[in-house]
């Protein structure tokens, strides 16, 4: 198979130009990849992944102090393993939808329950009594976002690194 080259019907001064790579093309192009990787790289460690789980379920109250109202909620089944440890949760109840009250779990029940959304199981979360002067009333829905985890995006990627949290 013979190859038919062009290349030897121009002067040598014209194959010596044709030949050869523009240095400071190869330096712009090398350090703009090196800069775009460390750009990554940075980001990669500081940028947060956050995890969040919803649910819903409506406002208890348990005893008889007028003072002790909880947030019965029902998270999905699928979430059981990952709340091994107290999370925090952003509860918004029906008709206080401007003022998220942050409280932690208080309980959780370890069998499933049957909801229209698939199996779940309950958690609870202590409520004030009252939001904006106004008292919370039972049978109320409420609903709550609770972060699971808030790993950066290099501790997702490799979970060892995490492992000392």
């Amino acid at each position: 198979m013979e190859t038919n080259s062009n290349i030897q019907l121009r002067s040598e001064r014209m194959r010596h130009v044709i030949g050869r790579v523009p240095p400071l093309l190869v330096n712009v192009g090398t350090g703009a990849i090196t800069l775009i990787m460390a750009l990554l790289f940075v980001a990669v460690c500081y940028v947060h992944y956050p995890v969040t789980v919803e649910a819903e379920g409506q406002v208890i109250r348990t005893g008889s102090s007028a003072d002790s109202v909880q947030a019965l909620l029902y998270v999905p089944y699928k979430y059981k393993q990952l709340f091994n440890h107290p999370h925090k949760a952003m509860v918004t109840v029906e008709g206080y939808s401007d003022t998220p009250i942050v409280s932690h779990v208080s309980g959780m029940s370890p069998v499933p329950v049957k909801r229209a959304v698939g199996n779940c199981f309950a958690v609870t979360v202590p409520l004030p009594a009252t939001l904006n002067r106004q008292p919370i009333y039972r049978g109320l829905t409420a609903t709550a976002s609770f972060q699971l985890s808030n790993y950066t995006l290099l501790q997702l990627l490799f979970p060892t690194l995490s492992s000392a949290d």
